[in-house]
């Protein structure tokens, strides 16, 4: 899937997905599926794909959850609007366990940088959730660098 140029993507996106749900929510798939689905920007079939693929992202286990949904709230960055990522950082925000997870601020940061491609800074400012998943950067140095490059 990673290897796929984007035009084959495109113009295979239904199949792509038919073909990598048929494993039983395997996250690497799932991910690989999700950084394919990026290559291309945006696509017609959009609310198909994330319909087939967000019940089986739903049925992940946190830290693997949070593995594959970076790619996918691109995916919908670039394909829908702010109410859509907002509800998909809910959806994170409300299955995030309790504990700590050294890697989460990386992973958040690595989310932040997907949406921040594809809108406004401003926009992901006046997001409501966006206070909730900057808090759980606990590490200084990423949320300094999240902030400067939100400023920039």
């Amino acid at each position: 899937l990673r290897a796929l140029p984007s035009d084959m993507v495109k113009e295979n996106t239904s199949v792509l997905v038919q073909a990598a749900l048929e494993h039983e929510a395997d996250h690497s798939i799932l991910h690989a599926l999700g950084e394919a689905m990026v290559k291309p920007g945006k696509i017609q079939n959009a609310k198909d794909v994330l319909k087939q693929v967000w019940p089986k992202l739903e049925q992940l286990q946190f830290p693997l959850f949070i593995d594959c949904v970076p790619p996918w709230l691109e995916f919908v960055s670039i394909n829908f609007g702010i109410r859509e990522i907002t509800k998909i950082i809910q959806f994170l925000l409300n299955k995030k366990e309790d504990g700590h997870d050294e890697d989460l601020s990386k992973r958040i940061e690595n989310i932040l940088a997907r949406i921040m491609k594809w809108i406004s800074n401003q926009d992901l400012l006046e997001m409501p959730v966006f206070s909730s998943l900057a808090s759980l950067i606990s590490d200084d140095t990423v949320k300094l660098g999240v902030y400067t490059r939100i400023l920039e």
